[in-house]
């Protein structure tokens, strides 16, 4: 931002001008969605957690499983996440959470429909 500035010396701060600066240099910087910094927020508070449970989620893909990429699982991460704050995160744990999510139908799970758009036409 300040190289943009150092650039134009007359430009004045502006938003106009602050958008301008990002818009010249956006290859700059790492964009991530608004579900990824929130999940991104909750995992800085434990790390070592955040990786169990992605090493975990890593497991599922299936039909009936939790979607493992994208919004939805970085929506996924952020709930269970925050569900077993301080608790081992293991398999019985994730399932004692998924669990408690299940009345709510908060968490997104791989649907039937959903794995058959991704499987590739048989031509």
């Amino acid at each position: 931002m300040d190289e943009y500035f150092q650039a134009h010396p007359t430009a004045p701060v502006t938003v106009a001008n602050i958008y301008k600066a990002i818009e010249a240099r956006k290859q700059d910087y790492k964009w991530v969605s608004v579900a990824q910094a929130r999940y991104n927020i909750v995992a800085s508070e434990n790390v070592q957690a955040a990786q169990e449970l992605v090493s975990w989620l890593n497991t599922q893909g299936k039909v009936g499983q939790l979607v493992g990429q994208g919004d939805e699982a970085y929506e996924n991460l952020r709930l269970l996440l925050l569900t077993l704050r301080g608790y081992q995160i293991d398999a019985t744990t994730i399932s004692h959470a998924i669990d408690l999510f299940n009345q709510s139908q908060v968490l997104n799970f791989i649907s039937l429909q959903a794995a058959r758009r991704t499987e590739p036409s048989r031509s």
